[in-house]
């Protein structure tokens, strides 16, 4: 049986890879979760439990930073837990995806040993330094799977081939297309939300941009503030930067 192995480090990559991680097992592949990043971290809600729910497929889990380390230490760090791991388990293919410094360390480990890797959307244009790690991954992998046909040419003008390129659009709409089955009154409940008209707002660094998040935070959540309005507010990210932006946060009134 073939062995499959997807990487998450966030409930963003890991909400894209879960609807394929299912249809693959589904199909009768061996299919196995490398859990690491924010997922392992108390402070973002240990969501490494979220990859537990699944059920059928194995989930092994590795914490690759502490509070604090910088991107490089964190990658030096994935790269040497990964190895480690794939010499052993010997996967057929590693799924990644995106751009996060996860998802580039394990297929630099990947492509050093000649272990087939997947990456799911890359060809996307953010403008950052996350984008070089998108293309970075893009050059690393075997075959990709893109979310649209701009991608799709964008990954093919890096020099891939086009037949290794899929347009499957983004993997996550397959669940948001389907009820979630947790109504609004749900969600207020469980979060405490004490008001019925709000608004949501979620903002992540920039991590070219440090020198200015401060003010970045500052200015977006005075705006909120001064409007009047009810918003609530999910925390970010564990980039650089994010603790610049939970400043910014923890000055908010926390209700109206």
């Amino acid at each position: 049986m073939k062995k499959l192995l997807f990487v998450t480090g966030t409930r963003a990559d890991f909400g894209k890879l879960e609807p394929l991680a299912v249809a693959v097992r589904d199909h009768g592949f061996d299919v196995s979760f490398w859990v690491t990043g924010m997922h392992m971290m108390e402070r973002y809600g240990l969501t490494k439990i979220e990859v537990q729910r699944i059920q059928g497929v194995g989930v092994v889990e590795f914490s690759n930073q502490y509070e604090g380390d910088p991107q490089d230490v964190i990658l030096a760090k994935t790269v040497l837990g990964f190895s480690e791991f794939v010499r052993g388990h010997q996967p057929d293919l590693v799924i990644v995806h995106g751009d996060r410094i996860e998802a580039l360390a394990c297929a630099i480990v990947c492509a050093t040993n000649y272990i087939r890797c997947a990456h799911v959307e890359g060809g996307e244009v953010s403008g950052t330094i996350d984008e070089l790690f998108r293309h970075c991954n893009t050059k690393l992998a075997f075959c990709h799977f893109v979310s649209s046909h701009s991608a799709a040419e964008r990954v093919a003008r890096l020099g891939e081939p086009r037949d290794s390129i899929y347009v499957i659009g983004s993997p996550e709409l397959d669940f948001h297309s389907k009820p979630s089955g947790v109504s609004i009154e749900t969600v207020r409940d469980r979060y405490d939300i004490p008001f019925f008209d709000f608004g949501i707002c979620t903002f992540h660094p920039v991590t070219s941009e440090l020198d200015t998040m401060a003010d970045q935070a500052k200015n977006l959540f005075g705006a909120l503030d001064a409007s009047g309005k009810n918003f609530v507010v999910i925390l970010p990210n564990n980039d650089p930067g994010s603790d610049d932006i939970m400043v910014a946060i923890n000055k908010l009134p926390t209700d109206r």
